[in-house]
């Protein structure tokens, strides 16, 4: 059976809705606070992810740690921003099912890229990271990939809770972070990695996550117009 074409252009148009969807928290030259629970702000890579119902807002995910070479689950915390400037980063930690010892939290800021060593065994509530210079460029977030160097058959929980930024001042850096912010004397430089060539979005709420893949705008918008093109040929032919 064929469909009426304003069922096929309100199927399109919906999917091009799907597509346009972004995050919605802003640094506005105030307080943000990103949850893990915002399906548009927290991006989750594969499956293995489980619910806790205890953290900031009562929540967190939390996947196993491992001593892999590159990591599999990460999770990324996202933003825009309409007032650059420096702002101090910090991440919550929880109290339960949270006790990898090797999280490094790498944040993409004006001034590069800057990974930050926490041991949530051991940092509890919320931690410092530093602060950092944010532009609205391109990429910058913060993310946590689960190659702690912990192995898997330890079964350390590596805890994602919600992120916090907090406006300091307008300022020209573009420099990496201020240590006396930071929540351990033990902070570092990384090099740049290729970790924001592969945002996926989040999976459904429900329970054990499962990835998706995301989908430009504009392969949507093609495959519009070339179904508009196809139904518009075949009226001509009958």
């Amino acid at each position: 059976m064929t469909r009426p074409i304003g069922t096929l252009i309100a199927l399109m148009l919906a999917l091009c809705s799907v597509e346009a969807s972004a995050c919605d928290v802003d640094l506005d030259g105030g307080t943000a606070i990103v949850s893990e629970e915002d399906s548009q702000c927290f991006v989750q890579a594969t499956e293995y992810w489980w619910d806790v119902a205890e953290g900031h807002d009562g929540h967190h995910y939390y996947t196993i740690a491992t001593d892999a070479a590159s990591e599999e689950t990460y999770g990324e915390w996202l933003f825009t921003v309409s007032a650059p400037g420096e702002y101090l980063v910090e991440v919550h930690i929880p109290d339960t099912e949270a006790n990898a010892e090797g999280a490094v939290y790498q944040i993409e800021h004006a001034g590069g890229l800057t990974e930050i060593p926490i041991d949530q065994a051991a940092q509890k509530g919320w931690q410092a990271l530093g602060s950092f210079t944010f532009d609205g460029s391109d990429g910058q977030a913060l993310h946590l990939g689960d190659n702690t160097g912990e192995p898997e058959s330890d079964g350390k929980r590596l805890a994602y809770d919600a992120a916090r930024f907090t406006f300091q001042s307008a300022g020209d850096d573009d420099d990496a972070s201020d240590d006396d912010d930071a929540s351990d004397d033990d902070t570092g430089n990384g090099d740049d990695d290729d970790w924001l060539d592969h945002l996926e979005p989040p999976p459904a709420d429900d329970g054990c996550k499962c990835s998706h893949t995301r989908g430009p705008i504009a392969p949507a918008a093609s495959l519009f117009g070339a179904l508009l093109i196809a139904l518009w040929a075949r009226r001509r032919a009958s």
